[in-house]
C-alpha cells in the first residue's frame, strides 16, 4: 500500500511485531477514521507461553517486598491477637487508615465468610492474623500462608499460645503462588 507517498508492505510490519518475544500474533490495517488521515494500525495478541520463567528476577522481587513488610511488622506497636493493623494505609494520602474503618471491614469480611460456613479455610496472605483470629476458632483447620517470615513467627506464637487453635491452624512461610505441600482438593473456603 502507500501511504503520504511512501509504499509500505503490511506484512513486513507483521513480520517485526512477531519477532518480539511477547508478541505471539501481530495484524497491520490501514484506517482512516478522519476523510484524508489514512495511519498505520497494528493489532497484536501477547504471546504469554514463550515467556521465560525468571526465578532470579522474582527472588529479588519477593526479598524486597519480604524485607519491607518484615519491617513494618517489626516496628509495629504490639497489639492483642487479632488487631494489628499496621500497613493499613490509605492510598490517597499515605496516611494510616483510621481504626474504626479498619475494624469495620474486618467485620465485615470475617461476617461474609461465617456466612459460607467454612470447615477447612485456606487464606493465602495470612498477614498480621486479622481473619484467623476470628474465624479459626470455628473451624475444623485453618491454613495461613505468608511470604514473611517474621510475620508467620509471631502468628505461631499466638496460636501456640492457644490449646484450641494450636490443633487446627497450620502455618507456612512462602509466597502466594507456592502452594508446595498444601493439601489438593481439601478447603472449602
Amino acid at each position: 500500500i502507500k501511504i503520504r507517498g511512501f509504499r509500505i508492505e503490511l506484512g513486513e510490519i507483521e513480520e517485526v511485531l512477531t519477532d518480539h518475544t511477547d508478541i505471539a500474533q501481530a495484524a497491520v490495517v490501514v484506517r482512516e477514521d478522519q476523510p484524508g488521515d489514512t495511519r498505520l494500525v497494528a493489532y497484536v495478541v501477547a504471546d504469554t507461553t514463550a515467556r521465560e520463567h525468571d526465578e532470579a528476577v522474582e527472588q529479588d522481587q519477593l526479598g524486597e517486598w519480604r524485607n519491607l513488610y518484615d519491617a513494618v511488622y517489626t516496628s509495629a506497636p504490639r497489639t492483642s491477637f487479632g488487631e494489628n493493623f499496621a500497613s493499613w494505609n490509605s492510598s490517597y494520602d499515605g496516611r494510616p487508615i483510621p481504626l474504626p474503618e479498619m475494624r469495620e471491614w474486618r467485620d465485615t469480611t470475617v461476617d461474609r465468610i461465617r456466612s459460607l460456613r467454612p470447615r477447612r479455610v485456606l487464606e493465602i496472605g495470612v498477614g498480621t492474623g486479622l481473619l484467623l483470629a476470628r474465624l479459626a476458632p470455628e473451624c475444623e483447620e485453618y491454613w495461613g500462608t505468608d511470604f514473611s517470615g517474621t510475620v508467620i513467627d509471631e502468628l505461631r506464637r499466638h496460636v501456640d499460645a492457644d490449646p484450641v487453635l494450636a490443633a487446627r491452624v497450620h502455618l507456612r512461610t512462602r509466597p502466594a503462588h507456592d502452594f508446595g505441600d498444601l493439601p489438593q482438593g481439601h478447603f472449602d473456603t
